[in-house]
């Protein structure tokens, strides 16, 4: 008897455990609130739009769902349903690191991320990537030399009307294809406090406010601190981070952009409260392409 009552309490814990949150969320399965906003750079971003001026959701080391290690749950399908566009990849002997024993081929994941953009035509994936070895490298660069029309490897801030169905590529210390990047931070090894970092992560996202107008901005909230995993920590942070977000969309004088926010095991709230920064940059003429100009790339950061 004892052992039966052992046992149900296990799964007990185990499913509230996994249970997906609001802000934070560790469980495989989305059910998603509505379906309104499978499509949201279709209906709140217009094509004159420059992307550096978008707010855009972002996982870190996107397809680490696997292992000890990992900082995300939810497969690529998942995380693009629930409103992430930008996604975090490195590679190594032209397969994905992700925790597993059998890792998906570089080729496999630009096939679901194709396969994503041919449903929702008005969409726009950015890819950063790093590199790991010369297998890698070769494998990027034969798939942008064969699918040149469904990708942008340019180094100029685009217009959305120019990478709508389109992967856009960002540059990483070791990947030199795409947009440069100005990273805000660089995601913090070790941390000493949940607090602490988030007055960093607020002072990152103020310096995105003042840059993202002209250049691709990224500002990664993933961390490590003792004795807790990525779960542990985004399950403290994430909902810090909410509530700042928050706050700052009910200011008068809210941000026109701040970029990709790139986070750990983030909630479809979360999520949706970064992308609905753009509620209004459709007809806002401050996130708009200058005619004849174009923006300029970012210094180069140092790497990582």
């Amino acid at each position: 008897m004892e052992c039966h009552l052992s046992i149900h309490l296990f799964f007990i814990i185990y499913i509230i455990g996994c249970e997906g949150g609001s802000y934070f969320n560790d469980n495989k399965r989305l059910t998603l609130h509505d379906n309104k906003d499978l499509d949201w750079m279709a209906k709140r971003v217009n094509d004159e739009t420059l992307l550096s001026t978008v707010t855009i959701p972002g996982t870190y080391q996107s397809m680490k769902i696997n292992g000890l290690f990992k900082h995300q749950v939810w497969d690529l399908q998942n995380q693009f349903d629930a409103g992430v566009r930008f996604f975090d990849i490195s590679l190594k002997g032209g397969a994905v690191r992700d925790g597993s024993l059998k890792s998906m081929k570089f080729l496999e994941v630009m096939n679901i991320m194709t396969s994503l953009l041919a449903k929702h035509q008005k969409e726009t994936i950015l890819l950063r990537l790093t590199l790991e070895d010369s297998t890698s490298t070769k494998a990027v660069e034969a798939y942008i030399q064969d699918h040149k029309n469904k990708v942008w490897v340019e180094t100029a801030v685009p217009k959305m009307s120019q990478v709508r169905q389109k992967i856009v590529f960002v540059q990483s210390p070791k990947f030199n294809k795409g947009l440069m990047v100005h990273s805000t931070n660089v995601a913090e090894k070790k941390i000493k406090s949940t607090s602490e970092y988030m007055e960093k992560i607020k002072k990152y996202l103020q310096d995105a406010k003042d840059k993202c107008s002209q250049h691709l901005t990224l500002t990664e909230t993933s961390a490590e601190k003792w004795f807790k995993s990525a779960s542990g920590l985004a399950k403290d942070l994430n909902p810090e981070l909410h509530k700042y977000l928050t706050d700052l969309l009910k200011d008068p004088q809210k941000p026109k952009c701040l970029g990709v926010i790139s986070m750990d095991f983030p909630g479809q709230d979360l999520i949706k409260t970064i992308f609905d920064f753009n509620s209004d940059s459709g007809s806002s003429s401050d996130g708009s392409a200058v005619e004849g100009s174009e923006a300029q790339p970012p210094p180069e950061e140092e790497s990582k």
